[in-house]
């Protein structure tokens, strides 16, 4: 957006002499898809992973395992049989269960499908990491 102090100029003077007015003029706008259509690419995204073993990531850096049982236009998450991995640098990685869970779409960073067969390869207890940090916007 550009703006320019009508105020100051010639032709405008005379109008607007006691006070400044602004006008605005629009370079550029940029428009996001439509609600629908983004909701649409979203969920097209994650039909194929319905009943499947996936991990969340959340703006606030926690971390779930569990089943994708459901979803909705906004993301709200529904998993079965889930759990939290907490990360630390002086244990291992401490898995709380949870069961059936559901995470709100607008706390929703990342998902992903997880590889069953390596997951259940891995010692968490021995694996030491930092806890993932919050979004910041």
């Amino acid at each position: 957006l550009t703006a320019r102090n009508v105020k100051n100029h010639k032709q405008n003077a005379q109008t607007f002499s006691k006070a400044n007015y602004f006008l605005i003029k629009v370079l550029q706008v940029n428009y996001l898809p439509q609600p629908s259509q983004r909701a649409t690419t979203t969920m097209s995204g994650l039909e194929s992973y319905v009943n499947n073993t996936v991990s969340i990531i959340t703006a606030d850096g926690r971390n779930f395992v569990g089943t994708l049982k459901g979803f909705d236009q906004t993301v709200n998450i529904i998993l079965d049989e889930s759990h939290e991995r907490v990360y630390s640098m002086t244990a291992g990685i401490e898995q709380v269960v949870l069961g059936l869970h559901i995470i709100r779409g607008d706390n929703v960073a990342i998902i992903g499908q997880l590889d069953e067969s390596v997951d259940s390869k891995l010692d968490f207890s021995s694996i030491r990491g930092m806890p993932l940090e919050p979004v910041v916007h």
